[in-house]
C-alpha cells in the first residue's frame, strides 16, 4: 500500500537537468576547468554544500567553490528564465495522486528560492503539502534527513512512503530513510546499485501512475 509520496523536483518533476549540466559547463570553461561535463553525472542530487567540498578535492583546498557555484546558479537562472519544462506524465500522476487524497512532498537539493520560482512557473506547487529543501536539513542527499523531514511534515510513514528520484544519491537518501525508492530515468541508466535499492525503476511518471494504481488496488 502507498499512502504518501515524496518527490525530487530537478530531473524526476521536471526536465531542467539539461540546463543544470550546461550552467555547470559553461561556468567551468570559463574558469578554464576541464572535464566538467564528465563531473556533472557525480554531483546530480547532491547539496551545495556537497557539491563545493568536491570540488575543493579536484581542484585543490584554495579552490573558490562558493564562488564558482554561485555564478554557475546565476547562468541557470538566466537559462530558465523563458519556460521550464514538466516531465512527461507530471501532471496526470498529480493530478490522480490528488484525486485519491495521497499527501505530496517535493524533498529537493536546489535552493528554495529557485524552488519556488520553478513550482510557480510551472503551476506543480499547488499539488504539494510540503516543499522541503536542502537549506531546512543538516545533511542533504545521500543522507536521509531531506525524505525524513518531507514525511515529518506530511505525517507520513517512511514505511508507506515511496520516493521518485532520478539521482543515484537521492535513491541512496531514500533507501537509507526506509522508504520505497521509485528511479525515473532521466539522464543517469540504473546500475546493479538502484536496482538492489529500488522498490522499482520506471521509465516515466505515467508508468508511475500506473505502479501506485497498481499497488493501491
Amino acid at each position: 500500500m502507498i499512502k504518501y509520496v515524496i518527490f525530487d523536483m530537478d530531473g524526476t518533476l521536471i526536465d531542467t537537468e539539461p540546463l543544470y549540466e550546461k550552467a555547470w559547463v559553461d561556468i567551468g570553461e570559463k574558469w578554464g576547468l576541464s572535464g566538467m561535463k564528465e563531473k556533472y553525472p557525480l554531483i546530480v542530487g547532491r547539496s551545495i554544500e556537497s557539491i563545493c567540498l568536491m570540488m575543493k578535492g579536484w581542484f585543490g583546498d584554495d579552490f573558490d567553490a562558493s564562488g564558482f557555484f554561485a555564478e554557475r546558479m546565476q547562468r541557470f537562472v538566466r537559462l530558465i528564465e523563458s519556460e521550464v519544462p514538466l516531465k512527461d506524465g507530471c501532471i496526470e500522476l498529480l493530478e490522480y495522486l490528488k484525486q485519491q487524497g495521497i499527501p505530496m512532498a517535493i524533498a529537493t537539493s536546489t535552493p528554495m528560492y529557485i524552488t519556488s520560482g520553478n513550482m510557480e512557473k510551472t503551476g506543480i506547487g499547488k499539488y504539494m503539502d510540503a516543499v522541503v529543501t536542502a537549506e531546512a536539513v543538516e545533511h542533504g542527499k545521500p543522507e536521509p534527513d531531506i525524505f525524513l523531514e518531507a514525511a515529518r511534515r506530511i505525517g507520513a510513514d517512511p514505511l508507506y512512503t515511496v520516493v521518485c528520484e532520478d539521482s543515484i544519491n537521492g535513491i541512496r537518501g531514500a533507501h537509507r530513510a526506509q522508504m520505497k525508492p521509485i528511479m525515473v530515468v532521466d539522464r543517469l541508466s540504473p546500475t546493479e546499485e538502484t536496482d538492489r535499492l529500488c522498490f522499482a525503476t520506471c521509465k516515466d511518471l505515467f508508468e508511475v501512475k500506473e505502479l501506485i494504481k497498481k499497488e493501491n488496488k
